[in-house]
């Protein structure tokens, strides 16, 4: 089996015995997930949620967060 071969029948059963899931926290980019998982770490997912949305329209990227 080539080097190749063997890179894919790991990602192909790595992908079989973990399919994507979504993470429960809501977000719309990289960015607001990065953040919500931060707040997350103090909190729970479910009182994040309610947070940041509001947050989120005011600030969803790096530069308005700054702001």
């Amino acid at each position: 089996m080539k080097k190749k071969d063997k890179i894919n029948f790991i990602i192909d059963k790595l992908e079989e015995l973990y399919p994507k899931i979504n993470p429960p926290l809501d977000h719309h980019n990289n960015f607001t997930l990065l953040i919500a998982v931060l707040l997350s770490a103090n909190s729970t997912d479910k009182s994040v949620n309610k947070v940041t949305p509001i947050l989120f329209k005011k600030a969803d990227s790096a530069k308005k967060m700054v702001k």
